[in-house]
C-alpha cells in the first residue's frame, strides 16, 4: 500500500469514528486532496454550486442539495419539483430561482423549505457576475469577460460556450466553466491562460472556489461534482 493510500486510509477511519468534526475533518480533506481531482456522483442533475460554512450547496434538478465537504455524501435536501437553476446564499439562507423561473428559498439551518426574503431576485442575479478586489467578469452575449478595475475589458476564449466564472480568493485568478465540461483558469488582471482542468464531461454549469480547503469545484453532466486542488 502506497503512502497517500496509508494515508487516506487513516484519515477516513478518523472520520467515520468523528463525524468528520474538526480536526478529524481537516484530516480527511487532506487525504482526499492528495489524490488532487476527486468526482463525485450526485443523485440529480446539478446546475449551480456556492461553499457555504456547512458544505458544499448545490441547485439540483431534485432541489437544493448540501453536501459535507469531507465526506461528500449528501448532507440536507429541501425538494422542490420544479428544480433548482441558480441560487444565492444569505446567511443560512439559501433563495433561488427554479427550473421555470419562479422563486423559492431553502432553510439551510433547519433542512426546510423557506419562503425568499424581499429582493431575491436581485441577489441571484448578482451571482452572475463574479467580483474581486481588482476585477469583475460575467457572460455577456455567450462570451466571457474579464473587466479589471481601471482597465479596458478583455474577451476570453475557451474551449465550449462559456457558463460560469469565479475569481479566486486572491483575486489573481479567473475560473470559467464551459459546455465541453472544461475549466479555464485566467491569469487577473492579464487574462492569460493558466491551465485548463477537464472537469466534466460536458457542460460544467458552475463554478467556485472553497478558500479554506483550497479548492476549486465544478458541478454539471448528469449529475456529477468535480473538486481539484488548487
Amino acid at each position: 500500500m502506497t503512502r497517500a493510500a496509508l494515508a487516506l486510509a487513516f484519515a477516513w477511519a478518523g472520520c467515520v469514528l468523528a463525524g468528520c468534526a474538526d480536526g478529524a475533518a481537516e484530516a480527511c480533506v487532506d487525504a482526499v486532496d492528495a489524490e488532487r481531482t476527486r468526482h463525485v456522483s450526485i443523485p440529480a442533475r446539478a446546475y449551480d454550486v456556492e461553499v457555504h460554512a456547512r458544505g458544499y450547496v448545490l441547485g439540483t434538478s431534485r432541489g437544493v442539495m448540501r453536501l459535507d465537504p469531507c465526506t461528500f455524501e449528501v448532507s440536507l435536501v429541501c425538494d422542490d419539483v420544479d428544480g433548482v437553476r441558480e441560487l444565492a446564499i444569505t446567511g443560512e439562507l439559501a433563495e433561488y430561482t427554479t427550473l421555470d423561473g419562479s422563486l423559492g428559498a431553502c432553510d439551510l439551518a433547519r433542512a426546510l423549505v423557506s419562503r425568499p426574503r424581499a429582493g431575491a431576485a436581485a441577489r441571484i442575479a448578482s451571482r452572475r457576475t463574479s467580483s474581486g478586489a481588482g476585477a469583475t467578469s460575467r457572460i455577456r452575449a455567450g462570451r466571457a469577460e474579464l473587466a479589471p478595475r481601471g482597465e479596458k475589458t478583455r474577451t476570453l476564449r475557451t474551449p465550449g460556450d462559456p457558463l460560469g466564472t469565479a475569481l479566486s480568493p486572491d483575486g489573481r485568478e479567473l475560473a470559467v466553466s464551459d459546455t465541453r465540461g472544461t475549466v479555464t483558469f485566467f491569469t487577473v488582471p492579464g487574462g492569460l491562460v493558466r491551465a485548463r482542468w477537464q472537469a466534466l464531461e460536458s457542460n460544467a454549469y458552475a463554478v467556485a472556489y472553497d478558500r479554506a480547503r483550497h479548492r476549486v469545484l465544478s458541478v454539471g453532466g448528469p449529475g456529477s461534482l468535480s473538486v481539484r486542488r488548487r
